[in-house]
Order: C-alpha cells, then sequence, then structure tokens
C-alpha cells in the first residue's frame, strides 16, 4: 500500500508512478483518516509515505496519519517527500516521528517536484515543469529498483544553514496557518470546488460564496491552484502569480 497527501497532484502522481513500479494499491491520506489507520499486512509488506515538503517539515496531516497508523506486521516502511525549493529537514523530522511511532525507515527519497507554493513563489514554467518532471521520474525508478533490493536512502541531508532556518520556520507553519487573508475574487463562479477539495475543511459557501470558516489551515494551496477561474486570492501576494498543477494527474472531483 502507498499512502499520499497531494494538494496540487505531485504527491499523486509520484504514488502513481511507485504503485505501478510496485503492482500496489494508493490511498489518499485525507481519506484515511476517517478509518481507524488499521491495516492487516504481512511481515515485510512495503508501505509507502508520500507526502510533500512544508516549512522544512511534513503537512500536520501527515503527520496525524503517521500517528494513528497501525499495522499488524512489521513493515518494509519507505518515504518519498517532495520538495519544491528545498526539503530542508523534513526527512530527519519524519524518522524521529516514526521512531516515537515504534516505527522504522527502511526506504527515503527526497525527490524535487514543481514548486507549487504560491502564497510566496510564482510556478515554473512550462518548459521548467517538463525538464523537473523528467528529472523526477528517472530518481523514481531508481528508487523503486533500490527499494526491491532492500534498504536504501536517497534523501538529501539538510545543511547547516537548513537547520538554523528550519528552527525558525517550522513553528511559523505549525503556529501560523492564519486563512485571514484568503478572498474570493470577482472571477469567482460560486462552484463550491474549494470547499469539496479543501483537506482541511476550513472553506464553506456561505451565502454561495467562498467563505474560510475556521482560522487556520494546511496551507496546502488546493484551494487557489485548482481554482478553474483563477479566483481565489491570498491578500496582495498572488494575483500576478501562475497556478500550478501537476499536467499528468487527474484528480476525482
Amino acid at each position: 500500500m502507498i499512502f499520499y497527501f497531494s494538494a496540487t497532484g505531485n504527491g499523486l502522481d509520484i504514488s502513481n508512478r511507485l504503485a505501478h513500479s510496485f503492482n500496489d494499491e494508493i490511498r489518499n491520506i485525507v481519506d484515511e483518516l476517517g478509518t481507524d489507520c488499521s491495516y492487516d499486512i504481512e511481515e515485510g509488506e512495503r508501505i509507502g509515505i508520500v507526502s510533500p515538503t512544508y516549512f522544512y517539515g511534513l503537512p500536520l496531516i501527515v503527520e496525524d496519519f503517521i500517528r494513528k497508523m497501525r499495522f499488524t506486521h512489521t513493515p518494509y516502511l519507505y518515504m518519498v517527500l517532495s520538495f519544491g525549493t528545498t526539503p530542508g529537514q523534513a526527512m530527519s523530522r519524519a524518522e524521529k516521528l516514526f521512531r516515537e511511532c515504534g516505527h522504522s525507515l527502511n526506504g527515503k527519497l527526497t525527490v524535487q517536484m514543481p514548486e507549487n507554493y504560491v502564497l510566496m513563489f510564482d510556478p515554473p514554467g512550462e518548459t521548467e515543469i517538463k525538464r523537473i518532471l523528467s528529472s523526477a521520474y528517472e530518481t523514481l525508478e531508481s528508487f523503486a529498483s533500490a527499494v526491491k533490493e532492500g534498504d536504501t536512502d536517497m534523501s538529501i541531508p539538510p545543511s547547516v544553514f537548513q537547520r538554523i532556518t528550519g528552527t525558525i520556520a517550522r513553528p511559523m507553519y505549525v503556529h501560523g496557518r492564519g486563512t485571514g487573508r484568503f478572498y474570493a475574487g470577482v472571477t469567482c463562479t460560486r462552484c463550491g470546488k474549494c470547499a469539496k477539495i479543501c483537506p482541511s475543511h476550513a472553506i464553506e459557501m456561505v451565502d454561495n460564496i467562498p467563505t474560510w470558516t475556521k482560522s487556520k489551515c494546511l496551507r496546502c494551496c488546493a484551494c487557489i491552484n485548482r481554482c478553474p477561474f483563477k479566483a481565489l486570492q491570498f491578500g496582495r501576494s498572488t494575483g500576478k502569480r501562475g497556478r500550478y498543477v501537476n499536467p499528468n494527474v487527474k484528480f476525482e472531483e
């Protein structure tokens, strides 16, 4: 089984490709959290966790899933962390969390995917997206082959600077994530898609208008990136920026 969290398709793309390599099934972490997260597996069965990197660590929803998951036998556990700019301390933080929950990681990979955090960055252009994805797919093939052989570590270790930066950036994510600056602009058609896809359930249609009714969200940017009309904005920072959805996946919406 491969468990994934994906806001704009990168994690889903990675999971689909690994599932093809391993002849495995994929499951959405958002859906799994609605269950008891207990899994009947065989000894040494491969279990994958695919997640983006958020502020030098994991999305809180992925942390919640790792804390909740239980297995009947000891799995071969591997993790793939995607990143846009840098993975920072994400893998070491993930390893620590797994140890606290009684698990150990047998396979580790950090892989660059196209940037999607439009609250701070402009997504890459089409040519650059193709280049990044092509490189990522080659890396995933190599990783899958290595996993089939046994334990493997293909993660990028954090630099001293990234360790220092991570101690500052991570608390900003954990204790920040305010929704007060999100809003629907004049191009909003009130289709309600944003409310349906928000993994935090932070958006509701109030008087048929997207309204952020929770004070915090995951900051996954699914709502902004996947709005068909580029109607959702975050303060003044996103109006002139592009949007990103992985071109090789199709969401069930």
